[in-house]
């Protein structure tokens, strides 16, 4: 139905006078060449000619991008962009991301110099390929050990030792003694890794490290590890021109690595901005503001109408160029008003929120003088965010909430479509699984003679962990339903012993039970497949129709010209 629609709208309105970079008008929007260009990059990557992507590709993803405009007249149309809810969202979100900005000037751009996230962005030019034993203590992150940190490096140190004496290979030593979770998949190896992906001591003593060399123990936040460098090789994924988009990340990666002294930093920045705007905290007015909360919490009466006018011109901070009120706290907390009982009962959780919400809006007023809310990238994610908020809050009141249907529709979809909702022929399979051929050849002779059991071999032997405390019990399994295991099964039919047949990384031993012939499901058994059926089909449907008219609304014209030159 849409790309019949597109293809309409697409010859009916294809010549008029355009502007250069226009690809498409849409009621009041337009769609240009860089809205274009930047969806067609996002799928298939920087090109210097898009010529070679198929037509039905290109007009499908025009189509997309029409169908989001007209949803966007409609929203505008309709003032949802004044609507109070979206607004508080908008606003909470742009206060985060200004906030966020300004730490990142004042106080990461500060810390880390261009050079230095250079030095870092070029240290991924290598990978390294090494294995640890890890050893951690009782108060190192995410340590499941009690030993003590003194015990644990006199435990590292011997560990050193023995890899480096050649007693004992670095994957023994691992399985003997390393804390890391994975050992026992990967026997310590950690493969090939560049730089950035391990925690910072970690990765600068693998760097330093010679390839076959053996280190000392290397303290992280995870304990201490004694690593083996195997191999150095250049890293393929290193592009220089990918710099300026990975400033970002390395950044972040900084700040993980110095977190503390960045938040030392920043607390005594916070100060600063404190003092010079002046600001002034009145807890003393807060004791009377808590015995009416008090009263009210008896009453359970805690709703944003629940407070006098009175109160909420209580000032509780105080600074320069503004003031916050306890109609403000209120303000803030917004409808979930009820869940804040236990702050707005106490004066000094009360206070803190109260300072909390003011350093952020001094915050807010410092990056606002830096002209920070100016920043091209903020305003282009507010928007974004704004139109996706305003097109998803349209989608569930034109989509999901004029789907109705009842049981009534619900056996009708049923009767129509029988065959989906047939329950398909299975068979009653038992597994040994083994991973020697020659083993579960052994085997499987011995259990085909009655020299053993299957039940108890597969108590026994089977390396299925989950399914041998079932005596390898499968259940009914269709067809398909185990790939090789369940063709093998229907192949051999009811109560026959079989294989080993080839499965995954080893070999299955079968014992088949009974058939269950094809069935119908009952309308009861397919009630909720149904629902999710019919609830599909129409909104697919009430989709189409809800396109049809924004069509006939707003006028789409397309200049397709300029479509096929990109």
């Amino acid at each position: 139905m849409r790309f019949f629609i597109f293809i309409i709208v697409l010859f009916v309105f294809s010549s008029c006078n355009w502007q250069s970079d226009t690809i498409a008008e849409v009621g009041k929007f337009k769609i240009t060449k860089d809205d274009y260009k930047y969806f067609l990059v996002k799928r298939y990557g920087e090109k210097d000619s898009y010529k070679d992507v198929p037509k039905i590709e290109k007009n499908a993803m025009i189509e997309q991008m029409i169908i989001r405009k007209l949803k966007l007249n409609v929203a505008y149309d309709r003032g949802m962009d004044k609507d109070d809810k979206l607004v508080a969202d908008y606003e909470n979100r742009r206060g985060q991301m200004l906030a966020n900005l300004y730490f990142e000037r004042i106080i990461i751009d500060k810390l880390f110099s261009e050079e230095d996230i250079r030095k870092e962005f070029e240290m991924k030019k290598t990978e390294v390929k090494a294995s640890h034993v890890l050893i951690s203590f009782k108060t190192a992150e995410n340590s499941m050990n009690d030993r003590t940190q003194e015990a644990a490096l006199k435990l590292a140190k011997k560990v050193s030792k023995l890899a480096k004496e050649g007693k004992n290979t670095m994957s023994q030593l691992a399985l003997l003694h390393s804390d890391d979770l994975n050992v026992r998949d990967n026997g310590g190896n950690l493969g090939y890794f560049s730089w950035g992906q391990m925690a910072e001591p970690f990765q600068e003593a693998a760097y330093k490290l010679e390839v076959g060399e053996i280190s000392e123990p290397v303290l992280s936040p995870f304990g201490y590890h004694v690593i083996r460098v195997f191999d150095k090789r250049k890293n393929l994924r290193y592009n220089e021109s990918k710099f300026e988009k990975e400033k970002a990340k390395i950044k972040r990666s900084l700040y993980r690595q110095h977190k503390d002294s960045a938040r030392a930093v920043w607390l005594q920045h916070m100060d600063k901005l404190k003092r010079d705007a002046h600001i002034v905290y009145y807890g003393k007015n807060v004791p009377g503001l808590i015995e009416a909360n008090i009263k009210r919490k008896a009453t359970n009466d805690f709703t944003t109408k629940s407070f006098t006018e009175a109160e909420k011109s209580i000032e509780l901070v105080k600074w320069d160029s503004g003031v916050f009120t306890f109609g403000d706290l209120i303000d803030a907390y917004g409808t979930k008003v009820g869940k804040y009982v236990s702050t707005l009962t106490d004066s000094s959780k009360l206070m803190k929120n109260a300072e909390k919400i003011t350093s952020h809006r001094l915050v807010l007023e410092a990056a606002e003088k830096m002209g920070l809310d100016k920043d091209p990238k903020i305003n282009t994610e507010l928007k974004n965010f704004l139109e996706y908020t305003m097109i998803k809050t349209l989608e569930t009141s034109e989509l999901r909430d004029k789907v109705r249907f009842n049981d009534d529709d619900l056996r009708a979809y049923y009767e129509k479509n029988p065959s989906e909702f047939k329950v398909p022929e299975k068979i009653e399979i038992w597994e040994i699984f083994m991973k020697d051929e020659d083993q579960a050849n052994i085997l499987a002779t011995a259990i085909k003679k009655g020299q053993r059991d299957f039940l108890q071999s597969a108590r026994a032997v089977s390396e299925d962990k989950f399914y041998r405390k079932k005596s390898g019990y499968l259940g009914f399994r269709s067809l398909n339903g185990r790939s090789t295991v369940s063709k093998a099964a229907f192949a051999a039919g009811e109560n026959k012993i079989t294989g080993p047949v080839r499965y995954k990384r080893g070999w299955a031993i079968i014992k088949t039970g009974k058939i269950q012939p094809e069935r119908l499901r009952t309308f009861s058994e397919s009630k909720n497949q149904l629902s999710h059926k019919v609830r599909s089909k129409m909104l697919r449907e009430r989709q189409d129709a809800w396109e049809k008219d924004m069509l006939d609304t707003y006028k789409v014209e397309i200049n397709k010209e300029l479509i096929d030159e990109m």
